[in-house]
């Protein structure tokens, strides 16, 4: 009887382990569209709503929770993009008062590179060189 225990131990013990070992395996797994998703693609983020749509779980649950805590914490998620703006506008107000520094150029550039405005970003980069021609983005552009 005691080797009949033992031997329920050890195939207890490897089922143990072999859940553990599929779990992170199949755990570390993402879907292909979830990557799309991720990174903005329209299509793979239509097609992810299309599809959870029809789960009763998530339309019930899952969705309206997602709207709580971004309108909880609306502020939070903004709060950055405002304080970009707010300093792009001291910027701004510095380059007013001293047009020709390299780095406030730079700077600005670097910021509405970050801000998604592209066309800013690479006047004030031009600005910058065409005051130094040895300038360069503190990060690429």
């Amino acid at each position: 009887m005691k080797s009949f225990h033992a031997a329920l131990s050890v195939i207890g013990i490897g089922l143990l382990l072999l859940f553990v070992v599929l779990n992170i395996i199949f755990s570390q797994y993402m879907p292909g569209y979830y990557y799309s998703f991720v990174n903005g693609d329209q299509q793979a983020v239509v097609e992810y709503f299309r599809r959870a749509r029809r789960i009763p779980f998530f339309v019930e649950n899952i969705l309206p929770q997602t709207f709580d805590r971004f309108e909880q914490n609306i502020k939070e998620i903004y709060a950055f993009d405002f304080q970009r703006e707010q300093t792009i506008a001291e910027y701004e107000n510095v380059l007013k008062l001293n047009p020709s520094s390299r780095d406030v150029h730079l700077i600005l550039a670097e910021l509405y590179a970050a801000d998604g405005n592209s066309e800013q970003a690479q006047f004030h980069l031009h600005q910058a060189q065409n005051i130094d021609p040895k300038a360069v983005p503190f990060q690429s552009l």
